[in-house]
């Protein structure tokens, strides 16, 4: 029985998945997000307060606030372009149709049907679903419009899915 699901992929929907995207990226390489956010401001507070310097102690507890800052305009940035750049990226409705070997996704642009040998990795948050063909490419699938057996069905291909590629690197 195939299960069926729609993205209407707007501004506001893409940018809600980059910033679930962004989250899912930070809790998988916490040690760099540990390494930007307080190892490096912590030298610089520490060196500030050994050298009696405020400006070092001022750039140190600012830099993790003006990075958080510097990535929210980032992501509105890198948003605002896909869609300004890709015209049929904004305001399309993508259809997605999971059968138990493959799957296809349409929209009044492109149809196509894939297995699910193709996809590299499914990445989960409590919002999406993130089917992988490559570490840079996806295609999302918001659970708001899943049914509870299809995000069951996901949930197993994930589990599925990454299993199998841990096994092959």
């Amino acid at each position: 029985m195939p299960y069926e699901t729609d993205f209407f992929c707007d501004y506001k929907g893409l940018k809600k998945a980059t910033r679930a995207r962004l989250i899912i990226m930070l809790k998988e390489y916490w040690w760099l997000f540990l390494l930007i956010y307080i190892a490096m401001p912590g030298k610089l507070i520490i060196s500030g307060i050994m050298k009696n310097n405020a400006s070092d102690i001022f750039a140190g507890a600012s830099a993790s606030i003006f990075l958080i800052v510097v990535y929210a305009f980032v992501i509105d940035f890198s948003v605002r372009r896909q869609v300004k750049t890709n015209k049929a990226l904004g305001n399309l409705n993508v259809h997605y149709t999971f059968n138990e070997e493959d799957f296809e996704w349409t929209s009044p642009k492109v149809s196509a049907r894939s297995n699910y040998s193709a996809i590299y990795r499914i990445v989960e948050d409590k919002n999406f679903f993130f089917l992988k063909p490559s570490a840079r490419q996806m295609m999302i699938v918001p659970k708001e419009n899943c049914s509870s057996e299809l995000i069951a069905f996901l949930e197993n291909k994930k589990t599925e899915i990454n299993c199998n590629k841990k096994k092959m690197l």
